[in-house]
């Protein structure tokens, strides 16, 4: 079986509903709660994944990355009164966006990359996901074409994030293991066929699926927060 593009941004999308949805409504004492939230870790992954996709067949680079912003600028209020103490993960993609535009400029030499990318690395420190999302981005990115060695860089570079987990947390504290569930993200990213997916004639209909996920990502927050009150 084979996953186009717009599928594995479904699967995606609605990985992360179930995450917050967890997040707002499940006591997080409960096994139904760390289920949801294992599954939530399937997104960050699959939309770095995506994103690196996104960068190679873009046709404006700079078109991309200033929707990936405006969307983060919408979003943060409806983020900032559900999840406070950082910026949206649309931020963090945004800075990831621009981290490969970076390494990949070739008008750029190498010193000046190396400074560049490290100021990428300290801006994401500020969003959600942190320097985890850009170093993913960097590494699928490096081994694009081989999913062999990108599996094992995206493997190696989320154990240490485990281990960074087990540090600041203890390992009497068991919400380290959710972070396992990014792992899982590789089961749908080995069966990607390469394609978008989805393609119609209708321009109206492909700029909808294009920008869904963006789209979507305010508005459930949204939703969210206003059942919170009603409930």
């Amino acid at each position: 079986m084979k996953l186009s593009a717009n599928t594995l941004k479904l699967i995606a999308v609605i990985a992360m509903t179930i995450d917050h949805i967890a997040y707002v409504f499940v006591p997080p004492d409960s096994v139904l709660y760390f289920i949801m939230r294992i599954i939530g870790r399937l997104t960050a992954p699959l939309m770095a994944f995506l994103l690196v996709e996104g960068f190679h067949h873009t046709r404006n680079r700079r078109r991309y990355l200033g929707r990936l912003a405006l969307f983060a600028l919408i979003s943060q209020p409806f983020y900032a009164l559900m999840i406070s103490g950082s910026f949206n993960v649309l931020y963090t993609f945004a800075v990831s966006l621009l981290m490969l535009w970076i390494v990949d400029s070739k008008r750029i030499n190498v010193c000046m990359k190396v400074l560049l990318a490290g100021l990428c690395l300290a801006l994401s420190l500020f969003g959600d996901w942190a320097y985890w999302i850009p170093i993913w981005c960097l590494m699928f990115y490096k081994f694009r074409g081989n999913f062999k060695c990108q599996a094992i860089a995206f493997g190696l570079v989320s154990a240490i994030m485990i281990m960074h987990q087990i540090m600041s947390f203890g390992i009497g504290n068991t919400i380290f293991f959710v972070q396992f569930g990014v792992l899982l993200s590789l089961i749908p990213m080995s069966m990607y066929n390469g394609k978008r997916g989805g393609q119609a004639k209708n321009k109206v209909f492909n700029a909808i699926s294009e920008r869904g996920a963006y789209i979507y990502y305010p508005l459930h927050l949204g939703l969210l927060i206003a059942l919170t009150q009603i409930l």
